[in-house]
């Protein structure tokens, strides 16, 4: 991310990606902040099956990849590239070129589980209330803002904003022999279960347990109908 940041800065290049590369040819996507924001909120909700996981995927592109209208066939979107190879192209996007978002760390606990220690729609308050504190934005009255440039923003809010407070607190980890009460407070600030624990060698888009598994079963349904 840094290097086309600062290109786009300078007024170098292209500016900011508003597309990505599957099998060598460009596709856009939508880039504003509010759609990732969606995006992530719905990668890491266990509630949510991995069909619609999928559908909501692929609504990350624009309709112009397929000249205005992206086709159906039996109520599955059929789009111009290999669904599995998007899926790797929009986690690229989504974690700003490789930035990475410094999200899953292992804590042990469930025994080898990474642990969040932020969720945008769980912490949306904070999150408004941090970028009021620090930047003086309004995310709900903000126009379109590029996912990388909030993510930048986001990563760089400063110590003392609730925001950072709450992830700090989050991952601060307990001593060998903590007491009940630490326990309890540790649990009182945790996410719930549901968007808490990610399977190990999980990322924002895809892990082999479950993503892959939709993401081929889509990918069939495209050569059936191509």
């Amino acid at each position: 991310m840094n290097r086309l940041l600062f290109d786009a800065l300078l007024g170098d290049g292209e500016g900011l990606p508003w597309r990505v590369a599957i099998d060598g040819s460009p596709f856009p996507v939508y880039t504003d902040f509010r759609h990732w924001l969606r995006v992530e909120s719905i990668i890491f909700d266990r509630r949510i099956t991995p069909e619609q996981k999928a559908l909501f995927l692929l609504s990350t592109f624009t309709p112009s990849v397929a000249g205005g209208v992206i086709p159906l066939a039996d109520g599955v979107p059929v789009y111009p590239f290999e669904v599995d190879a998007a899926f790797a192209a929009l986690e690229w996007f989504l974690s700003c070129g490789g930035y990475g978002d410094g999200e899953a760390k292992t804590t042990g606990r469930p025994k080898g589980k990474p642990e969040r220690y932020y969720d945008f729609r769980h912490d949306i308050a904070f999150l408004y209330g941090g970028f009021r504190q620090a930047y003086d934005i309004d995310l709900a009255e903000y126009g379109d803002m590029h996912w990388w440039v909030f993510f930048a923003l986001f990563t760089s809010l400063p110590e003392g904003c609730q925001m950072r407070n709450i992830i700090s607190a989050r991952s601060y980890s307990l001593p060998s022999k903590p007491t009940a009460e630490q326990r309890a407070q540790k649990e009182r600030i945790a996410l719930p279960d549901h968007i808490r624990w990610l399977d190990n060698g999980q990322s924002a888009v895809s892990d082999k347990s479950d993503v892959d598994a939709w993401a081929k079963r889509i990918a069939e349904r495209h050569k059936k109908t191509g």
